[in-house]
């Protein structure tokens, strides 16, 4: 019977903010985007605050929250990847050192539960 080697969970935490980041950078780039491509306000060319007002005017749901919001919590979520990056680093060794003591047990023929 061969048993799998456990998971360092700090993996899924980084993948997961990861993802979360991924999402959030892609919604942030759509919300810039369409801020500085909205047709000028009145026959005059917009300045580039007049485009980000008239963006902040139009948008709702989830541009108008990355509008406010989208860059503290691009930053928030860079400093999560940081940490679960170093999380990760840090208890590597503890799980391959686990998976070795456990398969270890498994070849001599002991139950996977014992210590």
């Amino acid at each position: 019977m061969s048993g799998k080697a456990p998971t360092n969970p700090f993996y899924v935490l980084l993948v997961a903010v990861g993802i979360l980041f991924s999402v959030t950078a892609c919604a942030y780039m759509v919300m810039a985007f369409r801020a500085l491509h909205l047709p000028p306000a009145g026959a005059a060319a917009a300045t580039m605050d007049e485009r980000l007002a008239a963006a902040d005017r139009s948008s709702d749901g989830l541009m108008g929250f990355m509008d406010r919001h989208g860059a503290r919590l691009m930053v928030a979520e860079l400093l999560l990847l940081a940490v679960a990056t170093v999380a990760v680093i840090g208890t590597d060794a503890h799980w391959s050192r686990r998976a070795a003591s456990r398969a270890g047990r498994l070849a001599d023929g002991n139950s996977p539960h014992k210590p």
